[in-house]
């Protein structure tokens, strides 16, 4: 029976020369088409040309998110609709075709202690018991209960990072988080719940999706909603954001160009219009501030002022990971 697609990742070409993709569908299903460049390479890796090997197998809800890491690019971070008793975010190894780690919106309230703390290749953690019945290719670890209704909308690794994802899930309020997957307990802390207030702000509970890296700014990442509000932040004040998009229309897409630093492109649900945007001017990083532009472009986010000195609070009783200090100063 034929399945709707609903997510898709490329294998990082520039890590190895091979063709290789990930493809996710309406139930579940994790599947990884590889297209070797010549017959010695699909020899190397085990699978013939063109084959499908389910990595995860139908659990009867929607795979939302998929990509694989820029440093261990045999892992596949998969992103799942909420369903009672199933993990919602997987990190899967190609390879050895096995799971990873289980995280999120595990019915069970397994113990958080989810395997052992992985190495900088984490291939050792594919058998801790207790984990999603449903997935296909082997041992899972134990699920860490976030509460109900966590869905995942949307995932990226941290450039330049073996073990770190953000993630933007649908709970009780939409967030985005950060795992370091090197902790035993793969705790996450929350960089942004977006604000309730006012009448430009998204409501709690307003999905957000896209989430990405600017490829020219390692420290700047960007997400949307459906109302056709884009957010973006720095990482190392991540509490706020620095600039908000007004796109004038139901986003469905909205992207950083791979080819020109501080351009952004947006297309509309139902719309054949690509939106062209260019950022760089308009974000002063060091003061922290947004500024107004003209209407249907830019809206000028007072809430982020009001909020400075709160926030610089909360941050500083919640600091980003220290590598971020290191990247900041290079």
């Amino acid at each position: 029976m034929r399945r709707s697609v609903t997510s898709l990742a490329a294998f990082p070409r520039e890590a190895k020369n091979m063709s290789l993709v990930a493809v996710g569908n309406a139930v579940g299903e994790v599947g990884l088409h590889f297209y070797p460049y010549d017959e010695g390479e699909g020899a190397s890796a085990g699978l013939a040309a063109g084959s499908q090997s389910v990595v995860y197998g139908a659990s009867e809800r929607v795979s939302r998110a998929l990509e694989f890491n820029k440093v261990h690019t045999d892992l596949l971070a998969c992103g799942f609709d909420h369903r009672e008793g199933r993990s919602s975010l997987i990190i899967h190894d190609i390879t050895r075709g096995a799971n990873v780690r289980q995280l999120l919106g595990s019915s069970s309230g397994a113990s958080e202690g989810v395997g052992p703390k992985h190495s900088r290749h984490p291939s050792s953690a594919s058998s801790v018991g207790g984990g999603d019945s449903s997935g296909g290719g082997g041992g899972g670890v134990g699920g860490l209960s976030l509460g109900g209704g966590a869905g995942v909308t949307s995932l990226c690794w941290v450039p330049l990072s073996a073990d770190d994802l953000l993630v933007a899930s649908k709970r009780t309020r939409s967030s985005i988080r950060w795992y370091d997957l090197r902790e035993r307990k793969t705790a996450s802390r929350v960089l942004y719940v977006p604000i309730s207030e006012g009448v430009d702000a998204a409501p709690a509970s307003e999905p957000i999706y896209d989430l990405q890296f600017d490829p020219f700014n390692r420290l700047r990442y960007m997400a949307h909603d459906r109302r056709g509000t884009a957010y973006m932040w720095d990482i190392r004040w991540a509490m706020r954001p620095l600039l908000t998009l007004a796109l004038g229309t139901q986003a469905t897409r909205v992207r950083f160009s791979n080819r020109r630093s501080g351009t952004v492109a947006a297309v509309g649900g139902g719309s054949s219009v690509v939106s062209v945007f260019s950022i760089n001017e308009y974000i002063d990083a060091n003061a922290h501030q947004t500024k107004r532009l003209s209407p249907g472009a830019f809206l000028d986010d007072s809430r982020a002022k009001d909020r400075y000195d709160e926030d610089k609070s909360a941050m500083s009783a919640q600091p980003p990971p220290a590598n971020l200090h290191v990247w900041a100063e290079r």
